[in-house]
């Protein structure tokens, strides 16, 4: 394995791109090279990479410890020509931690929009079509087979 590029348990792993920007994850970096292509056409206004965001303050217990935190760190937080703005995480699997804090999120930020995106197949994920939004109750996943399947 090369330095610097560490596997996590999903096998994702850390990757560069060609601006030396360092990613989680190939499918997160392919999403950047998205991005870039929607502010060259004037779309998106800008990005920022992995906002971070406060789900619950700290505090202390009743015995005076130090409970911390709990933080969520988006993949893109993205500004569209149009106004508004899109909190983005980019999904290979759907953890159940991610779905708490997805929403503790919704929660504390109900003026916000967090759009959880999937690539589709083994599409090059340069383009706003190589992307879905993940379903969260299966419904989604169901419908889309069974449109397939009358296809």
């Amino acid at each position: 394995m090369q330095e610097g590029l560490t596997p996590s348990k999903y096998k994702a792993r850390s990757v560069y791109n060609a601006q030396g920007i360092r990613f989680d994850s190939q499918a997160e970096c392919d999403y950047d090279a998205c991005l870039r292509q929607l502010v060259a056409k004037g779309e998106v206004v800008s990005y920022t990479r992995q906002p971070s965001f406060v789900l619950q303050e700290g505090f202390r217990d009743a015995n005076d410890v130090a409970i911390l935190p709990i933080a969520y760190r988006a993949d893109f937080d993205v500004y569209y020509a149009d106004g508004h703005r899109e909190i983005v995480d980019v999904k290979g699997i759907m953890t159940d931690v991610f779905r708490l804090k997805r929403k503790l999120f919704l929660y504390r930020y109900p003026f916000l929009v967090l759009r959880c995106v999937k690539r589709i197949g083994r599409r090059s994920g340069h383009l706003p079509s190589d992307w879905r939004d993940v379903a969260f109750d299966g419904k989604k996943k169901k419908a889309r087979k069974k449109q397939k399947a009358s296809s």
